[in-house]
């Protein structure tokens, strides 16, 4: 099949699931799912992140939240409401995830809107996203972005602020041999 011929097939199949990712929020309901907590006393000194990650207290995980806020996103239209506790004060979603951490302040890095803007470049479901990254720009303290182009898109495609936006560029680092040629 051609990417024209699947990518209909492939929406109507999410459509189709829809009842079983009902039962699935059914299931959170009775247990919500596990969060692991990993807490780092103080600032984070670790060697082998150091380089990599910036400095937090305390890193919590989820085996298949994405998933399961999908799916609460597309039975409900609404951002999956998470409580942790202690409650962090900001939360940091590294991507636009149909989830949002009550009590907290709630930041979403969004790389870029290509589904959108280059919409025959990807095989996402555009309305999901459309409608998820529309719930994000409205729940959403801050939308975290890498570059001026991803700023102006979002800016220009999506209901937001200025002030909302936060650019903080794509870091890159260079070492002393490494070489152009």
């Amino acid at each position: 099949l051609s990417d024209k011929e699947r990518r209909p097939r492939q929406s109507m199949i999410h459509y189709a699931l829809i009842p079983f990712y009902f039962l699935k929020i059914l299931f959170y309901f009775t247990r919500s799912p596990r969060v692991k907590e990993h807490v780092f006393p103080g600032v984070v000194e670790r060697e082998e992140m150091k380089e990599r990650l910036p400095a937090f207290d305390t890193i919590y995980n989820s085996r298949g939240l994405y998933r399961l806020a999908q799916c609460y996103f597309m039975v409900f239209g609404r951002l999956l409401p998470i409580k942790l506790n202690p409650t962090p004060d900001v939360m940091h979603w590294t991507c636009p995830i149909a989830a949002r951490v009550v009590g907290a302040k709630n930041y979403y890095t969004v790389h870029d809107i290509i589904p959108l803007r280059l919409p025959y470049t990807t095989q996402d479901n555009k309305k999901f996203f459309y409608d998820m990254i529309l719930r994000i720009v409205k729940s959403a303290d801050k939308l975290v972005t890498v570059s001026e182009y991803s700023q102006k898109d979002i800016l220009a495609y999506l209901p937001i602020s200025r002030d909302k936006v936060i650019n903080t560029y794509q870091n890159v680092f260079l070492s002393d041999d490494w070489s152009l040629n």
